[in-house]
């Protein structure tokens, strides 16, 4: 009886003895077998050979990574339609001195949530920014990419794929940094946005030097540089012997997998184990929902992994409009355009003319919904200069709302997602510092509920709001949280107020004290610069997030299919491209106005006057 011998690893050597000191694409400098051990891997590019990726289900780690499903750390198989992914640098080490992005040895980084983040002092804690060398490291390799970006988007002998591809992820990058720069957020959040932005610039990079001249030394137009060394590059897996000859070609890592049965007469020098990948596979704090579920070839996890990341990377619409569509116009003509003489201003009125939703205007009965001040004009001792281009604009939003509801009534119409200016400049002294106290303390804590990807934040009524700032007189009036006695309506609303924005921030795995300390007994009266200041900050954010919603009511975003055929595909958005056109027109490109970025000398901006 036959004894049927189980191959091993070393028997991958027995044609080595015929090597004759040059190797083909069909051989391998190494070779190891595939865990299940019906498949052997063999690479004629690498000394070494990694682990593929598993079957395990695509999930958001507490690195902020995908594991081994994370296409700019470990590679994947190949896929025609992202067949620039292999290009992918790997992170420099000290024996690779000529590594071309030696200098930018950041970009595979990880942030250190205790040292690397400047946490806000005010209500919250658990929250910051990116600290500023960080941000500027990253801007620094974002110039990088693109400088050469512009460089190959002139060049009209590449395909239109192609700089469609570095147009989108150039424009993704930018969006991410800017959010880093201006969003206070929690450490995850953080994490991820700075891993998706180092995702992003790699991406670019293959990118770039894939059609810059791998492509070129693949099709034969280019020869080799041995500058080009292929352990700069982290390659992929392939079952396909073509595939695996135009990489042997450039010299690019690749990872020949086949069944051992076609083992045969392949030459290979040296059998290895295969090399575990340094990933993370804790999970995070908070639960997030398995991005994708499927083979590990399937292409379609780089969609899942992008609308994943897309959550992080855009605002929310609080206000959660009914989409209407434009009548008239195309969606991308209403874009706005970023430039010296537009602002949100302009683009709102050629938002609302445009869609022209209504043909005929008429004089509308105010109805509950709409009997509202959200954009009226303000006075005051602690109202902002007036501004006649505000005004304008303010009386625009009016009328367009008004109109919008006449239609589709809605009790959003009267709510705001930040406190409404007029609640502060339209009470007396006493109510005026006590508001202004509470907002002073709480600003974080309400642009973090605005913001923060898992809240379920809506925009709230005056009263609501006006509950909200007057926490610390319902809080001095007897501690409204710990009376024991019939709570009154007043207690009850505080509660409700505190209650509401409290569990928001627990959500989040933050901490918050909505309540400012109690005011010294000589505290003089409220800052009128300061206040002036908060109220402006007051009415930026509500008109940044009424003109997202408004936004939203005219365009109408198509889905982005699974099934794609170009990596353009995968990371083409509508919607995305939509907001950041509408974010173009503010400074920093942000719904959150940058710290001290509305002020100029005098205290305020003038920019709505040009």
């Amino acid at each position: 009886m036959d004894v049927v011998h189980a191959f091993r690893k070393d028997d991958l050597l027995k044609n080595s003895r015929v090597y004759s000191g040059s190797i083909s694409f069909n051989d391998g400098l190494v070779g190891a077998l595939f865990p299940d051990a019906q498949f052997f891997i063999t690479s004629p590019t690498s000394k070494f050979i990694p682990s593929p990726a598993t079957t395990d289900e695509v999930r958001l780690y507490a690195d902020s990574r995908f594991g081994d499903h994370d296409y700019g750390r470990t590679p994947q198989y190949y896929e025609e339609a992202y067949c620039h992914l292999p290009l992918i640098p790997r992170r420099p080490t000290l024996l690779t001195v000529s590594h071309p992005y030696r200098e930018y040895t950041y970009m595979w980084d990880d942030i250190d949530g205790n040292n690397d983040i400047e946490w806000t002092t005010g209500s919250i804690r658990g929250i910051g920014l990116l600290k500023r060398p960080w941000r500027d490291q990253l801007f620094r390799a974002f110039n990088h990419v693109d400088g050469r970006c512009r460089d190959a988007l002139v060049d009209s002998m590449k395909s239109s794929n192609y700089r469609d591809l570095l147009t989108i992820l150039l424009s993704r990058l930018q969006a991410v940094l800017d959010r880093l720069g201006h969003v206070v957020t929690d450490t995850f959040t953080i994490q991820v946005l700075v891993a998706t932005a180092q995702r992003f610039w790699l991406e670019i990079v293959a990118a770039l030097d894939y059609m810059g001249w791998c492509k070129p030394v693949m099709d034969g137009i280019k020869s080799l540089d041995p500058a080009h060394r292929s352990e700069y590059r982290i390659g992929a897996f392939t079952w396909d012997v073509g595939i695996v000859q135009l990489f042997f070609k450039a010299q690019i890592p690749v990872f020949f997998v086949r069944p051992l049965d076609s083992f045969a007469n392949q030459v290979i020098l040296r059998a290895v184990d295969l090399s575990s990948p340094n990933i993370c596979s804790k999970h995070p704090e908070r639960t997030y929902p398995t991005v994708f579920a499927g083979k590990p070839s399937d292409p379609r996890k780089y969609v899942a992994q992008h609308r994943c990341l897309r959550l992080f990377q855009g605002y929310r619409d609080p206000f959660n409009f009914r989409t209407i569509r434009s009548v008239e116009t195309d969606t991308s003509s209403a874009l706005a355009a970023k430039s010296s003489n537009i602002g949100p201003i302009r683009s709102e009125h050629n938002i609302s003319r445009r869609s022209n939703l209504f043909s005929q205007p008429t004089r509308l009965k105010k109805t509950y919904y709409m009997s509202r001040d959200k954009f009226n004009d303000i006075h005051g001792d602690y109202a902002p200069p007036a501004l006649p281009a505000w005004s304008t604009a303010l009386m625009s939003i009016n009328e367009r709302s008004e109109r919008a509801t006449a239609s589709f009534p809605e009790p959003v119409t009267e709510t705001y997602m930040f406190p409404g200016p007029a609640l502060i400049t339209n009470v007396n002294p006493i109510r005026q510092k006590a508001y202004l106290r509470q907002l002073d303390h709480c600003l974080d804590a309400l642009k973090f509920r605005a913001t923060a990807i898992g809240s379920d934040a809506v925009p709230l009524r005056p009263q609501q709001w006006q509950d909200v700032l007057a926490l610390s007189l319902k809080h001095a009036d007897g501690n409204a949280s710990s009376s024991k006695s019939t709570p009154s309506p007043s207690i009850k609303a505080f509660e409700a107020a505190e209650k509401m924005l409290g569990l928001c921030m627990q959500g989040q795995g933050v901490q918050v004290q909505l309540v400012p300390p109690p005011p010294s007994s000589d505290e003089q009266p409220f800052n009128v610069l300061h206040g002036r200041q908060l109220i402006w900050e007051l009415c930026e954010l509500n008109f940044r997030y009424e003109l997202l919603a408004l936004d939203h009511r005219v365009f109408c975003a198509a889905e982005v299919p699974m099934e794609v055929t170009t990596a353009t595909g995968a990371i083409n958005d509508s919607s995305s491209d939509r907001q950041n056109a509408i974010l173009a027109v503010f400074s920093g490109n942000s719904l959150i106005p940058p710290a001290g970025g509305l002020l100029d000398d005098d205290g305020f901006s003038g920019k709505w006057e040009k």
